[in-house]
């Protein structure tokens, strides 16, 4: 489970996040130009929303995941953005794998 705040309500700072979670996939320059936390992962990701709202960015789009939501995410270059004004509730199961190319 994580709980992803609103962003009006709190400061990213994607260095700290991601050394914090012992990540190596940092956002590129080009990434973070799209969002902060842009990135890729070593896994697939199974998730679903629990509460609250999230967007999905991906590289082409935004999708707006509700309460009941589910999405699987395969390793792509991504980012949440929460831009309610309450926390949002995910389940998450994350499946070790190799990030798509």
């Amino acid at each position: 489970m994580v709980e992803i705040p609103p962003e009006s309500k709190s400061a990213i700072d994607t260095e700290a996040t991601f050394a914090q979670l012992g990540s190596g996939n940092k956002p590129s320059d080009q990434d973070k130009a799209k969002h902060p936390t842009m990135h890729k992962t070593n896994s697939v990701d199974y998730l679903v929303v629990i509460s609250g709202e999230m967007w999905m960015i991906m590289e082409e789009g935004e999708v707006l995941l509700k309460a009941g939501d589910c999405i699987v995410q395969r390793g792509t270059n991504h980012a949440w953005k929460n831009t309610s004004d309450k926390p949002c509730l995910l389940a998450a199961v994350l499946v070790d794998a190799h990030p798509a190319p």
